[in-house]
């Protein structure tokens, strides 16, 4: 007993030498599809996931330094706390330490232009926490005394100066909250911790002279606290909240803040989606290669069985197969998606830092979880793409009451049409499912695959439409000329379960084209139909960069608005102030408005609510009107009153009115006075200002006179009403750029699969051909009666793929609108899906397998049983 591992493993060796080396000596090609095919669906999950971490870490670079020293973090999103809780918080029994950060965006005007600046400010003097982040022997100063003395001294990364040749003692132009600043560089930094998730952008200052730079008096970004040795953590936490009331929040320091992820959520969402797709693409081509695999060598398992072979062996041994092609396409796939994940951070950064806050996204964050998850899915899939068919075609082979192969798959087609019965109201179900929660690449998971259950089960309804379709279709085709069509007929009904593998793949493919295509189109409408009708102002000004319209502009000084207003042939001017904030599970944006401007020079769609009694309620400070996406997400009504942490503690408003507002993008908005955030905020400055004005004014002109008016001030975006709606529809678009991009890596699987399947059809077809040759076929009818098959194919998997996209996708688009971009996004957005759309993916996969078709055709052309049928007789015409 002892020895039957020995001759167990002696036994697999011999097999691998007689089945397995010579079936990939002489199929490579087949070999490499079913790597490439796990390689893309691994890359596109691994991209997604290390984009997704990139991305958080990137948001994380304003709470980065310090982290690893600190035990706590007082924090309030980017509405920042009050300075002096420090205080506050340093004589709590258990507290060692406790020391302040601000942080804050910036643009150096630079000879070959603006770039970003992060600047990063603590106690210089006296915060032993954050000092240890800088190594000071290292440092290079010009005078120490000088980082203390001078109110605009600044210590720059030692890499990005040297790339933009700055000296020590040079002076940097800085675009600030508080308009143009001189800054003086003090020194250059050594390597920092941070370095990696600020890149080569950071500047250390003195936090004084920052507050003092920025107007930020006793307001600063977070506070760390250093536990004393032994402090039981929880209840030194406790303790700080019931000090710190309302003003903000204590969370532990050594982790990544949950609500960073939960501002993310769409962007998690957004690129979740496609790399399930992907995965599940991938699982149909996986598939289709496995069982090319295996059913190629069905002649051989038969011998082998025949001379004593056990069958478990031959399982086994192709079960080994598919776990090295899973594991080495997991490889290839995980160096992919990391490539992949480099290419495409750019795009994923500046999205982000369009929408929720400035960030450079410098580096790929890898991460470890999604890399194992995309691994392990892909071996997964392509073992289990081998136990299939390994079992089928080896009960095939034993079973003796199995009359005729061609019996036996129609038999298999029935048995899969059931199970596909099944699948269908459990993808119908998974809408419900997403109501329990998930976000980000969860919810992106369940949506995925509640679209992909209900996909495959249609998918295997394929073959019963071919036994209802092709004879009635044969009937029709009694014509001389339809020859081609009624061959192509047969040949896919000669093996019903290969042709419905193809189909569902070109089905799979066009329905979510369509749901993808329908998403985008629903949200994009839907937020320029909203400009349309809410925005009235001929111009919007805005930082550099910025859209003018959601949270993560760079704020401008209040002061701008009185300069824009003495302009000639200005009207009014009307600031805007957006600050997002966490709000239970999720962030808020808290925006001011004045009163007045609700429902005048600010056109409204009210959902619910008294717009005058709104307004009086904004004007005493106790009432709110908000967005629709706030009151969704969060489960608010008409009349609740809602609480928000602020600096001075917490503001209880009473919500008046409920409208259709996108200015905060997914976040949801809170609308106050001008006067209470300045008051309970803290915020005087302003995210865009609104210019209307007077009647024949050409607007390219006062575009330009506000552009020379702000120059010297700040490098500002001016931008007429039709720039400022094309502005917001690029950012739209940009969300979904990789989105686009992964795709397309999925689709390049689904070309794969369909070339590999003409391909083996017509080789397989050799005896066929010759067959049909001796009839009086000849060479050009069987090649278009080929090319017809591949016809009839698109046009069977691309109309059931559309009519998925619409008809039923009235279930899956209109879901992935109304369902999962509202509860992973808080988008309610009329759904919205052109005809030329439909109309095009049709063309288009009937296309592409027509081109398949004729690409796997080419090097037929030159085939022994090809080649019989032109050279018998030299001519085109019947033998």
């Amino acid at each position: 007993m002892r020895f039957e591992p020995r001759r167990r493993i002696a036994t697999l060796h011999a097999l691998y030498r007689l089945v397995t080396r010579p079936y990939v000596r002489s199929h490579p090609g087949r070999a490499a599809l079913l790597l490439v095919a796990v390689a893309l669906g691994v890359s596109t999950v691994a991209a997604s996931g290390n984009l997704i971490e990139s991305a958080v870490a990137s948001l994380e670079s304003s709470w980065e330094i310090g982290r690893h020293q600190a035990d706590l973090r007082i924090s309030n999103g980017f509405a920042g706390v009050p300075e002096d809780l420090g205080e506050i918080v340093s004589g709590v029994p258990g507290v060692e330490s406790a020391a302040a950060v601000l942080h804050v965006q910036g643009r150096v005007l630079l000879e070959k232009g603006a770039v970003d600046l992060s600047i990063v400010a603590f106690d210089l003097l006296g915060d032993t926490l954050h000092r240890s982040e800088v190594d000071w022997r290292d440092l290079d100063v010009e005078d120490e005394a000088s980082l203390l003395t001078r109110t605009d001294a600044v210590i720059l990364d030692r890499s990005f100066a040297s790339r933009h040749s700055i000296a020590i003692g040079a002076a940097l132009i800085v675009d600030l909250s508080t308009g143009r600043q001189q800054l003086h560089v003090a020194g250059l930094l050594p390597p920092m911790p941070a370095d990696e998730a600020f890149g080569e952008t950071v500047a250390v200052m003195d936090l004084p002279a920052a507050q003092l730079l920025l107007d930020r008096d006793n307001s600063v970004e977070f506070i760390d606290v250093k536990l004393a040795s032994g402090a039981d953590t929880e209840k030194v936490r406790e303790r700080l909240a019931s000090l710190i009331g309302d003003r903000a929040v204590v969370e532990d320091a050594t982790r990544a803040p949950e609500e960073i992820r939960s501002l993310l959520s769409s962007v998690r969402l957004i690129l979740g989606v496609p790399g399930w797709i992907a995965i599940v693409i991938g699982a149909l081509v996986i598939h289709h290669a496995a069982w090319l695999a295996v059913s190629q060598r069905k002649p051989q398992l038969d011998m082998l069985r025949a001379l004593g072979a056990s069958r478990r062996s031959l399982v086994v041994l192709l079960l080994a197969e598919g776990l090295a092609a899973g594991a080495l396409g997991a490889a290839l796939g995980l160096a992919l998606g990391l490539a992949l994940a480099w290419l495409a951070s750019g795009i994923v950064g500046q999205v982000v830092g369009s929408i929720y806050h400035p960030l450079t996204m410098s580096a790929v964050h890898v991460s470890p979880g999604f890399n194992v998850v995309a691994a392990v899915l892909g071996i997964a899939i392509t073992v289990g793409a081998f136990l299939s068919p390994a079992s089928a075609t080896l009960e095939m082979a034993e079973a003796l009451h199995v009359a005729t192969p061609s019996r036996e798959r129609w038999r298999r087609a029935r048995r899969a049409a059931w199970i596909g019965a099944g699948m269908i109201p459990l993808g119908v179900a998974s809408g419900w499912l997403q109501q329990a929660g998930p976000q980000g690449e969860r919810l992106a998971a369940v949506a995925t695959s509640g679209d992909a259950l209900l996909l495959f089960g249609v998918g295997l309804q394929v073959p019963v439409i071919m036994v209802a379709l092709f004879p009635w279709l044969l009937r029709r085709l009694r014509s001389s000329r339809a020859v081609s069509v009624r061959l192509a007929v047969h040949e896919l009904m000669a093996d019903p379960g290969r042709t419905a593998a193809v189909i569902t793949s070109v089905l799979v493919g066009v329905a979510y084209v369509v749901i993808t295509v329908g998403a985008v189109t629903s949200l994009r409408e839907t937020i320029v139909g909203w400009i349309d009708e809410t925005h009235t102002a001929d111009l919007v000004v805005a930082s550099s960069a910025s859209v003018g319209l959601l949270p993560s502009g760079m704020p401008m000084p209040g002061r701008f608005a009185q300069i824009i207003a003495k302009l000639p042939k200005v009207e009014r001017v009307g600031p805007m102030r957006l600050i997002a904030q966490p709000y239970g599970k999720r962030w808020v944006v808290i925006a001011d408005r004045e009163a007045d401007l609700f429902g005048s020079l600010y056109p409204v769609s009210l959902v619910s609510g008294d717009l005058e009694r709104a307004r009086a309620g904004i004007r005493m400070g106790t009432g709110t009107v908000v967005s629709r996406h706030f009151a969704a997400q969060h489960g608010h009504t008409l009349g609740d009153v809602v609480e928000f942490r602020s600096p001075t503690g917490l503001v209880r408003l009473r919500i008046d009115a409920i409208i259709d507002d996108l200015s905060s993008a997914d976040l949801g908005t809170v609308f106050v006075s001008p006067e209470l955030l300045r008051s309970r905020w803290r915020a005087s400055d302003a995210t865009s200002f609104h210019v209307w004005l007077a009647p024949g004014a050409s607007r390219k002109a006062a575009a330009d006179s506000v552009r020379e008016a702000l120059r010297p001030h700040c490098d500002c975006t001016v931008l007429t009403l039709a720039q400022f709606r094309e502005r917001i529809a690029d950012v739209v678009d940009a969300m979904f750029y990789m989105a686009y991009a992964l795709e397309l890596i999925a689709s390049l699987a689904l070309v794969v699969a369909v070339v590999s399947f003409f391909a083996l059809a017509l080789g397989e077809r050799g005896d066929h051909v010759r067959i049909l040759h001796e009839l009086g076929a000849t060479r050009g009818r069987l090649l278009s009666a080929f090319l017809a098959e591949a016809g009839i194919v698109g046009l069977l998997g691309g109309v059931l793929g559309c009519f998925l996209g619409c008809a039923i996708g009235a279930l899956l688009a209109r879901r992935m609108v109304g369902t999962t971009m509202q509860i992973g996004g808080g988008f309610t957005v009329d759904f919205s899906l052109p005809g030329a759309v439909v109309a095009g993916t049709l063309v288009g996969a009937i296309a592409l397998c027509l081109g398949c078709g004729l690409l796997a055709s080419l090097p037929a052309r030159h085939s022994e049983a090809f080649a019989a049928s032109r050279n018998a007789g030299g001519s085109e015409e019947p033998l």
